[in-house]
């Protein structure tokens, strides 16, 4: 009797090796695979990250390779990362990640800078998209210390509703803060208002509070109004101590403000490419 066993057979010729190489790792254009001698798979050129990481795992379990040298590869997406710093000379707040050929810009910026971007974008080999949505304009961080600056701002008043020297003095100075946060605000696109809210500590009958609650208010976004040009919309409030509050609570004799219409929690809305 005869019996016949069959084994599979792989040829270890170079040109063989190699083409099963390639056909395994389906290297994508830009990428060359050689066969050295001693059964090294070199590959050469740029690939995305993903590919690159794949061929690692997966050169040595073809047949006639025994070792993969990748050294000379690039990675496709850290050139393009390179390539997006030369072009775009981003401020250093920013930064710039790309993964499977789309960017990612994210940090701080100057607003022009921000606003050049769709212009500047480059088009780039293996580029798919650029994301900068959630770049925040450095002018926002400048207009929300303004704003906390004029909300923590107070005009005290000793008593009545006239204005002082003193008292002039501050609001001057209080309104350069207003009208550079309406400035910034109008380069934001930001809808600023300012509420202006008078005080008062209680004495005498609710009508006579809210009379002079309201006086003080007017009188000092009267001297806002005259003190800068440019200035935001103006709203009166007038607001009296709760009954419950003593009447030697002077600190309630003033005139605060609050600043409306800011976002102050949200990245300025940007198109994407």
């Amino acid at each position: 009797d005869y019996r016949l066993a069959f084994r599979r057979y792989q040829s270890s010729d170079p040109v063989a090796a190699l083409a099963r190489a390639r056909q395994r790792l389906a290297p994508p254009a830009g990428v060359e695979l050689t066969l050295e001698p001693g059964g090294i798979l070199v590959a050469d050129g740029t690939a995305p990250t993903p590919w690159i990481a794949r061929a690692a795992l997966l050169a040595t379990t073809v047949p006639g390779v025994e070792r993969y040298d990748d050294t000379a590869l690039n990675d496709l997406d850290r050139r393009l990362e390179r390539q997006l710093q030369e072009r775009l000379q981003p401020p250093a707040q920013v930064q710039i990640r790309v993964r499977d050929g789309v960017a990612e810009l994210t940090g701080a910026a100057p607003l022009a800078w921000i606003r050049s971007l769709p212009e500047a974008l480059p088009v780039l080999p293996g580029l798919a998209a650029v994301h900068h949505g959630q770049l925040r304009p450095l002018e926002r961080r400048h207009l929300l210390d303004l704003v906390e600056t004029i909300e923590s701002t107070t005009i005290d008043f000793v008593s009545g509703i006239d204005l002082g020297g003193e008292q002039l003095t501050e609001i001057g100075a209080l309104a350069g803060l207003i009208h550079e946060a309406h400035q910034v605000a109008q380069d934001l696109a930001q809808p600023m208002r300012l509420e202006i809210i008078g005080r008062t500590d209680g004495t005498g009958t609710p009508e006579q509070n809210h009379f002079v609650s309201r006086r003080r208010a007017e009188r000092v976004a009267q001297a806002l109004s005259a003190a800068g040009p440019a200035m935001p919309e103006f709203r009166l409030r007038a607001l009296i101590m709760p009954p419950e509050r003593p009447e030697s609570d002077f600190e309630l004799r003033r005139v605060e403000f609050r600043v409306l219409g800011i976002d102050r929690t949200a990245a300025v809305p940007l198109n994407a490419r």
